[in-house]
């Protein structure tokens, strides 16, 4: 049990963390709304709390500043993928174990 209650407790900070951290990218690009670094690491942040479309959004904003910028590029396909395989999980029928 009580690795249960310290596994959940690092989920909310963690989750506080990325919550702070899509606040400091969104003041950054208040300040520079061409920064492609920026966006991409909000993207990163919105993606890891679940937020794909939003996601997806700011990593296409960071490839549209900067075409070449292949961390951006990476990290669109590969939360574009968490997105599918979550969408196509949620529509298997319920208790089926494969």
């Amino acid at each position: 049990m009580q690795l249960i209650g310290s596994i959940r407790a690092w989920s909310f900070i963690i989750k506080i963390i990325l919550f702070e951290a899509i606040e400091a990218y969104d003041k950054a690009l208040e300040i520079d709304p061409n920064d492609a670094e920026s966006w991409n690491n909000k993207g990163v942040s919105l993606g890891l709390l679940g937020r794909f479309d939003e996601a997806l959004q700011a990593f296409g904003q960071a490839t549209t500043l900067n075409s070449s910028y292949a961390e951006a590029w990476y990290n669109m396909g590969m939360f574009w993928i968490f997105r599918k395989i979550i969408q196509l999980r949620s529509k298997r029928p319920k208790g089926r174990l494969r």
